[in-house]
């Protein structure tokens, strides 16, 4: 392996490499253990005719879900990213004002510790020279793109206290709220709000519950579902030997449970204030 030679050479510099959307006959988890950390290039294709930008979101913040839960003990890395625009969608749209600072926040919301890009200033051959980058050609800093690059710097100097997420945030008493499983679920009615310890039926709960109690967490207000897992129609997605198939998710379902957790957080900042 490339990872014994560099833990020879390098032994206390993090290992790690760039992932992608999941792709079929490539084991991520297994290739994750070999990792210190885990890093991935996230390229949407926004404002199509084909979804809405709210469906967008939604897989992409699957993406980053399978991202951070390959090591869930520590936050991800959002390793490429584009301010703008890529060179290899059918169609290659710029981002609209404000998606740049949406999709950043999404993946710092989502469990990642960084917001990179490629690339620093458009290439000036081959390909790449048409791939968007915080400097395109003109070589100036008062582009639309530039300015909402520094907006998302500015917003992330902001965040800086949630980096390393629930251990640290229950340390400095950080009020923190998690969504748990929504696949293989069709009632968007059997979410409930509870403390990790008090939750039931979900599986992806129970995990959490478990690797919680071993790091010493005593709470954790969660977002999950008392429906019980169906069975996909059709045939199940073959899955690596010994691992099950990815869960199935119906849009509504993930979007109802992202709704009942954006009013917690109201609610709880609400009641801060009064």
């Amino acid at each position: 392996f490339e990872r014994e030679i560099l833990r020879d050479i390098a032994p206390d510099i993090p290992a790690t490499t760039n992932f992608m959307r999941l792709y079929q006959g490539l084991d991520y988890h297994l290739l994750a253990r070999e990792l210190d950390l885990i890093a991935w290039d996230s390229y949407p294709m926004y404002h199509t005719d084909a979804e809405p930008l709210s469906s967008t979101a939604a897989a992409t913040a699957f993406d980053h879900a399978v991202m951070r839960g390959m090591r869930p003990e520590r936050p991800f890395m959002l390793m490429e990213s584009t301010p703008s625009l890529v060179n290899w969608h059918p169609f290659n749209k710029l981002k609209r004002p404000g998606a740049h600072m949406l999709a950043s926040l999404q993946a710092v919301a989502c469990g990642s510790d960084t917001v990179q890009y490629f690339q620093w200033r458009k290439g000036r051959g081959s390909y790449e020279q048409y791939h968007g980058a915080v400097i395109d050609h003109l070589g100036r800093d008062d582009t639309r793109v530039f300015r909402e690059v520094a907006q998302v710097g500015d917003a992330l100097k902001r965040l800086a206290p949630v980096a390393g997420s629930v251990l640290r945030a229950q340390a400095a008493n950080v009020p923190v709220i998690s969504s748990m499983g929504a696949g293989n679920k069709l009632d968007p009615s059997r979410f409930r709000v509870a403390d990790i310890y008090h939750t039931k039926v979900c599986p992806l709960a129970r995990a959490m519950r478990n690797l919680l109690k071993r790091k010493g967490v005593k709470k954790l207000k969660v977002v999950y579902s008392e429906e019980e897992a169906i069975q996909p129609l059709g045939e199940a997605e073959d899955a690596p030997e010994g691992r099950r198939a990815t869960p199935g998710s119906m849009a509504f379902v993930p979007a109802a449970a992202g709704l009942i957790l954006a009013g917690e957080v109201v609610r709880d900042l609400i009641g801060e204030v009064k």
